[in-house]
């Protein structure tokens, strides 16, 4: 889980720094969409952590389309 934490901070600090024109998301959006990176690159990498980060996606999301 330490890797995928560690990826999740870094796509927050790439996708989401002060002059991204993703800055101004929503946490919520923000939030799943750097789980949803970091468990794309996990997976790659052969580290599973799709029971947790469903439930992190789907608790941030608090919208179905968003979480899809």
């Amino acid at each position: 889980m330490k890797f995928k934490t560690l990826f999740q901070e870094y796509v927050h600090s790439l996708l989401h720094r002060m002059d991204s024109p993703l800055k101004d998301l929503p946490r919520e959006h923000k939030e799943a969409q750097a789980e949803a990176t970091a468990f794309m690159v996990t997976k790659y990498y052969g580290v599973d952590t799709e029971a947790y980060s469903a439930g992190y996606i789907t608790t941030w999301s608090k919208d179905i389309q968003l979480a899809k």
